[in-house]
C-alpha cells in the first residue's frame, strides 16, 4: 500500500478480463477508527481504488476526514483517475469556504458539486 492508500495493482500481461475460478483473497487497510476491504472476484485484476486523508488539510481542515471508494466497473482507468484527483477539489472548495467550514447546507451543496465537476472531469478523459 503506499503513502496515499492506494493498494491496487494491475496485471497487464493478460487480456484475459475473467478468471477461471474467483480470487477470495481479501485486502483489508485499517489506521485510526477506520478500514477498507476488497475482493477481486472473478475479474483477472483488482479494479478498486480507495482514497482518504487524515486529516484532509492541515491548516483549514483538520477537523475533516475524507473518505472515498471507486468501483472499476469493468475497467480501472475511471476508478483510478477519480482517486487521484477527488481530494484535489475537496481541498480547493474548502479553501473557498474557509471561514463558514461548519456551514453544513453549504457544504451539501460543494459536495453535490464536486462529484458534478469529477465526473465532467473523467468524461473529459475518455474523449
Amino acid at each position: 500500500m503506499s503513502a496515499n492508500g492506494q493498494s491496487n495493482e494491475v496485471d497487464k500481461s493478460s487480456d484475459k478480463l475473467y478468471l477461471d475460478e474467483p480470487s477470495t483473497e481479501k485486502e483489508l487497510f485499517s489506521e485510526q477508527s477506520f478500514a477498507f476491504g476488497t475482493m477481486q472476484g472473478w475479474r483477472s485484476s483488482n479494479e478498486d481504488f480507495h482514497k482518504h486523508k487524515i486529516p484532509l488539510d492541515e491548516n483549514l481542515a483538520n477537523n475533516w476526514a475524507f473518505f472515498s471508494i471507486f468501483d472499476g466497473h469493468n475497467g480501472i482507468d475511471t476508478a483510478k483517475n477519480a482517486s487521484q484527483i477527488i481530494d484535489k477539489y475537496f481541498l480547493e472548495s474548502f479553501n473557498d469556504i474557509q471561514s463558514n467550514i461548519n456551514d453544513y447546507n453549504q457544504l451539501n451543496n460543494i459536495i453535490k458539486n464536486i462529484f458534478i465537476q469529477l465526473d465532467t472531469n473523467l468524461r473529459e478523459l475518455v474523449k
